[in-house]
């Protein structure tokens, strides 16, 4: 679809086919059937218009064709190998073997590498209407016509963040458009500062728990989260928005790796409690209150009710796991799922697994 003396030209043909015409004849004209070498002479000299128009915009039809084509490819491609553009590296360390990235393990996503032509990239392209703009991806719903660089500079902003998502295997159309709307919506979000300060409070406390840990007991196993540390903090605002949304019940199944993190700041463990245990000394009030005694405290799991400033409130469950081998995991399904069942409502029941020690490569049970 193009452009021709303000007005758009729906053109009937495939891209990919007159895109390959348009390359022949650029070689070889004879290599075309007649009718399609008048066309694009036409066009490229600026002939007689088409379908009715009486001139043309410099771009022609099959120009345009070849502009829609790779920008497809370039959705795909962002679509496909986007999560490997994330900047996952927090020491922004250079790109050397020892050290980094090495240079070409990720895909090169540049506009040049797409075939973009500079002068192209400020060309309106015409990209059907809302329904078929939103196949495409969401944020393409805004307005009817998108320049190469407005796409790029999208896509760029929203699969170059301090994430990286793949979902293009997923089945579900409606899933990966979901995915898409989210990714989008995270790239165009501010927080207030309000929110950067509760987000650095969680983080700091987080901190301080580890380090005295560490400091205090330095003889005790303890599956820190150092490096990870703001897994604990997205959880907690994870729990928040689930308040928010009213939802009942939360089962939590994890490996030991941060377990005790998740305890005292998601689940509000009492502190003195978890020291307690560092120390093997138990008491009755103890024992009644949070069970469990007999195992190793990166075992251990917890029921709790937690009440918000609303009044809501929300009966959250660490389920225990005494196995490395994710053995939790369909139990978190399974309780889950349960407890769906009993309240008729699956909106208000959560299970969260999370994996620890990067055993989702190998151990089917991972979910």
């Amino acid at each position: 679809m193009i452009r021709a003396s303000n007005k758009l030209i729906r053109y009937p043909f495939s891209a990919t086919y007159v895109s390959g015409l348009f390359e022949h004849w650029q070689k070889s004209p004879q290599s075309v059937p007649e009718g399609w070498r008048q066309y694009f002479s036409e066009q490229i000299n600026g002939g007689a218009g088409v379908q009715g128009t009486t001139s043309l915009n410099p771009l022609d039809h099959a120009k345009q064709n070849i502009l829609l084509y790779r920008t497809y490819y370039m959705f795909r491609m962002f679509f496909v190998c986007g999560h490997q553009l994330a900047d996952l590296d927090p020491l922004n360390l250079p790109n050397t073997k020892e050290y980094g990235r090495v240079k070409g393990s990720r895909p090169e996503m540049t506009l040049d590498s797409f075939g973009f032509k500079k002068e192209e990239l400020d060309i309106p392209i015409y990209f059907g209407n809302k329904d078929q703009r939103s196949f495409i991806y969401p944020f393409m719903e805004a307005k009817e016509e998108w320049t190469i660089r407005e796409i790029y500079d999208r896509l760029s902003q929203i699969y170059t963040k301090k994430y990286g998502v793949e979902y293009i295997h997923m089945v579900s159309t409606e899933q990966k458009h979901w995915v898409e709307q989210e990714m989008d919506r995270i790239a165009q979000w501010k927080p207030s500062k309000e929110t950067q300060t509760a987000t650095w409070q969680r983080l700091a406390r987080v901190d301080l728990f580890n380090e005295f840990l560490k400091n205090r007991f330095t003889t005790s196993k303890r599956f820190g989260i150092e490096g990870t540390d703001t897994l604990i903090v997205g959880l907690e605002a994870l729990v928040d928005q689930c308040a928010q949304n009213k939802v009942e019940h939360i089962i939590v199944g994890m490996a030991h790796r941060g377990r005790l993190s998740t305890l005292a700041n998601v689940f509000k463990k009492p502190l003195e409690i978890i020291f307690a245990e560092f120390q093997n000394k138990y008491s009755k009030e103890i024992e009644e209150s949070w069970g469990n005694i007999g195992d190793v405290k990166y075992h251990l799991g917890v029921t709790r009710d937690q009440q918000f400033p609303d009044g809501h409130h929300i009966r959250m469950t660490m389920l225990p796991n005494p196995s490395h081998l994710e053995a939790v995991n369909p139990v978190v399904q399974g309780k889950t799922r349960a407890l769906q069942d009993i309240c008729g409502n699956k909106q208000n029941c959560l299970g969260i697994i999370i994996h620890g020690d990067a055993a989702m490569a190998w151990l089917r049970s991972c979910l």
